[in-house]
């Protein structure tokens, strides 16, 4: 393994294995990786013949064929095998059939399952991180020397994850420092900064940067927060330029209870996907309501929202107010990486702020000496005149 994203190709080659070696795993193979198993049970698992291989979760049962497996994977390293009755495991088949995967199964297949003969064996390994377990649907208990290559098994993957976990601490890294650089080159443009307008420069190069590390995103903006209106500011959808700048009022988020909460709230991040009815409605009183400084022709139509299904609002909190960006459709879940992410580049655009007030301030400093220079010369003009046909 040279990527953590191989682990799925090595659980793969575990299955293919097990089945090779014609081990009466009638009920499929399951591996899980311990720390993710609390109550409920995520692992991957495949079918008698591992002719495939999914990503499971089994919802809580409160019975012993549920919560032994629990309990033992709890125990830590060592090994444990367990039978339960044809009717204890007719009663979990009809729980897991409840929930899915197994409620989406075939009907037949459900049907084929439930009338097996027999009772329910199972088998399990456990390392310090991970648990290989094999099941058979027919009471069969495992032979001895099947019980030892599952324990073998199980070492062999538990060198495999060990190899996957210092892989995923290198990755982390790596990625660490791909954000870091990102951040750098915004603070850099940040410290570069002579005008204060040059702060929408700093909303299109974040917007370059968020694209650069992965994370998706189409409009992005920022947005401070004034006693009765917003000024906002956004980039074109293809993020090169500022498309948009306006004002809003502040109505426009305080009869959306969502986001009037997260304003009041100390929440660094807030998701805010809307349907196509609610987001035309939106961009409807964003159009009707506000107080347009600059334009953008190229922005969406409300026919455009129709046809993309509706829009995501992804928003992190500064000190004045916040930035954000935009989604096609509606976002309930976007990754926690891209949150994570929008938190700290709010963290530098803080900084951006407080220099862009630091320039204003200069400006207007600059340009009230500017001003007082020119009475000043009118005043001295005033003083040098001799005769009343002078003021002309």
């Amino acid at each position: 393994m040279h990527h953590t994203s191989e682990l799925q190709d090595v659980i793969n080659t575990v299955y293919q294995q097990f089945n090779s070696l014609d081990m009466a795993i009638t009920g499929g193979a399951f591996i899980a990786i311990n720390e993710e198993n609390k109550k409920e049970i995520n692992c991957w698992g495949a079918g008698g013949t591992a002719d495939y291989v999914e990503r499971v979760h089994l919802t809580y049962f409160d019975r012993p064929i549920y919560s032994g497996l629990i309990e033992g994977i709890k125990k830590g390293p060592g090994f444990f095998t367990e039978d339960f009755s044809h009717d204890e495991k007719i009663e979990f088949f009809n729980h897991l059939f409840q929930h899915p995967p197994y409620s989406d199964a075939p009907p037949k297949r459900k049907k084929e399952i439930l009338a097996r003969e027999g009772g329910y064996t199972r088998s399990c390994a456990v390392s310090k991180h991970t648990s290989v377990f094999i099941i058979n649907h027919h009471g069969r208990k495992f032979s001895e020397e099947e019980n030892n290559i599952l324990v073998r098994f199980g070492k062999v993957f538990e060198q495999t994850y060990t190899r996957f976990l210092d892989l995923k601490k290198a990755e982390e890294q790596a990625r660490e420092a791909q954000v870091e650089l990102s951040l750098e080159r915004i603070r850099a443009q940040v410290t570069a900064m002579s005008e204060s307008a040059e702060l929408l420069d700093i909303v299109v190069t974040m917007r370059k940067e968020f694209v650069s590390l992965g994370h998706e995103a189409h409009y992005f903006w920022y947005m401070r927060y004034l006693p009765g209106t917003y000024e906002k500011a956004m980039t074109s959808g293809d993020g090169t330029r500022i498309g948009m700048v306006m004002t809003l009022p502040r109505h426009i988020h305080g009869n959306i209870k969502l986001l009037a909460d997260w304003e009041k709230s100390g929440e660094p991040t807030v998701v805010f996907p809307m349907d196509v009815e609610t987001a035309v409605d939106y961009v409807h009183k964003m159009i009707t309501l506000g107080d347009f400084k600059q334009v953008d022709p190229s922005a969406p139509t409300l026919d455009d929202i129709r046809h993309i299904g509706g829009l995501t609002f992804v928003m992190a909190r500064t000190t004045y107010g916040e930035i954000g960006f935009s989604l096609p459709g509606t976002v309930p879940d976007p990754p926690k990486e891209d949150l994570d992410t929008l938190v700290r580049f709010a963290a530098v655009f803080d900084l951006a702020y407080r220099r862009f007030e630091d320039l204003k301030t200069a400006e207007q400093q600059n340009r009230e000496t500017q001003i007082e220079l020119a009475l000043e010369r009118v005043r001295a003009k005033t003083m040098a005149m001799q005769k009343s046909e002078e003021l002309a």
